[in-house]
């Protein structure tokens, strides 16, 4: 669905030749009408206009970049089968529903929890790489959504 309204400064949003911003045509992209204030954008999926994912800022996009500098190489790497189960996987760790759990469609705090679900995996699994891979990805599973837990709170009271 078309993004009406911007979410950073509620402005209008329209569809525009990304050579507005990049100089040179990437293709067309939606944009915050109140650009270059505000740079909220998305990209939309090709042969089509529906958004990628929803309109994000500078900061938020560099928080999406961060999450797959950490989560795509579980799944380039062959430690999921895929990306599909990679992100069902995330799904659970951070239980969203599947077609929720896509990074484009994060805000900031989904962000940082994504990060730490990634780096607790990573890190438990390197610790215990001779186990068996299914009881594993069990156990880390439940371990990740713990540990997430544990940040989110420790976050929340940090914030107050």
């Amino acid at each position: 669905m078309k993004p009406q309204r911007c979410p950073f400064c509620n402005s209008r949003v329209s569809l525009i030749d990304s050579a507005k911003i990049f100089g040179c045509s990437y293709g067309f992209i939606y944009l915050c009408d109140r650009f270059p204030h505000c740079d909220a954008r998305v990209r939309y999926h090709p042969k089509t206009i529906i958004p990628m994912g929803t309109l994000a800022d500078k900061e938020l996009r560099g928080w999406r970049s961060l999450v797959h500098r950490k989560f795509d190489p579980l799944w380039q790497s062959g430690v999921f089968s895929n990306r599909q189960a990679a992100y069902k996987w995330l799904s659970r760790v951070m239980r969203l529903p599947l077609e929720r759990t896509h990074v484009a469609m994060y805000n900031i705090r989904q962000c940082q929890r994504a990060i730490v679900c990634v780096e607790v995996f990573t890190t438990k699994s390197a610790e215990r790489q001779n186990e068996n891979n299914n009881s594993l990805l069990r156990r880390l599973n439940n371990e990740v959504q713990s540990e997430a837990l544990r940040a989110r709170l420790r976050y929340r009271y940090k914030s107050s």
